[in-house]
């Protein structure tokens, strides 16, 4: 079953998850972040990002990675 971005709960209800195969995928998606977050070097981290549209203007990679994705992480 494909993912229903605008979904209900009978969709949910009706889906089915392969605990296992999500489990490995999840550990291949960590191994892989990690190994791109660990090849990172100070001017990929000062790089960049127009996310004016979004409402943050420009910023770099590192606030990206601090702000929108370890932040987020702990709220959860």
């Amino acid at each position: 079953m494909s993912p229903q971005f605008h979904s209900d709960f009978d969709w949910a209800r009706r889906l089915k998850v392969d605990l296992a195969q999500t489990r490995q995928y999840a550990v291949a998606v960590h191994q892989a972040t990690d190994e791109h977050l660990a090849a990172l070097v100070d001017s990929d981290l000062d790089r960049q990002i127009d996310l004016t549209q979004q409402g943050f203007g420009m910023k770099p990679v590192s606030w990206i990675l601090s702000a929108l994705v370890i932040s987020h992480i702990q709220i959860i």
